[in-house]
């Protein structure tokens, strides 16, 4: 018999009344909360783990990557300078471009203008294309370095941190 109008509410409180009546939910939750000092005793009994060293190596990473990322805005906002000033490059060289056709005196010598501007915007562009990509190159290598480091540093810490537990035990 249903003591509410929403029948999703009635089904609810059914199957929540099944689980105390059974236990389910606290049988549940006695075999975890009596499982959890086992595991984690699990780790206290790890002879060979030292979480000072894996908490060091951590940090060491996050810092590796905080200067990565560092590198990397550093390298994008140089490069979006770059870029606006190639932008700002080629408007201006279509302003005299335009000036310079409204004062041409014939079709042969506007078409001249033209293709000349034309070729040098080209040349520009090209050559800031690969200032640009030269950049990125440059700013790669520079994060792979410092990752690469970083990950020579933590093995380095690794295999001393592991000497020293072996010669602890001995």
């Amino acid at each position: 018999m249903s003591h509410s109008n929403n029948p999703f509410m009635d089904m609810y409180n059914n199957m929540m009344g099944m689980m105390n009546n059974n236990n389910m939910m606290s049988n549940f939750m006695n075999t975890c909360m009596n499982g959890m000092p086992n595991m984690m005793n699990m780790n206290t009994k790890a002879p060979q783990f030292d979480m000072n060293s894996m908490n060091n190596m951590q940090k060491k990473v996050m810092d590796a990557m905080a200067n990565a990322n560092k590198t990397m805005t550093s390298s994008t906002q140089a490069m979006m300078q770059h870029g606006a000033e190639m932008v700002q490059n080629n408007v201006s060289s279509c302003m005299g471009v335009m000036k310079d056709c409204s004062q041409a005196n014939s079709p042969e010598n506007m078409y001249n203008k033209q293709v000349k501007a034309a070729q040098n915007m080209f040349d520009q562009n090209f050559t800031g294309m690969k200032e640009m990509v030269e950049m990125y190159n440059k700013t790669c290598m520079e994060m792979m370095d410092l990752m690469g480091k970083s990950v020579n540093d933590c093995m380095g810490e690794v295999t001393s941190t592991k000497r020293k537990s072996s010669a602890n035990a001995a």
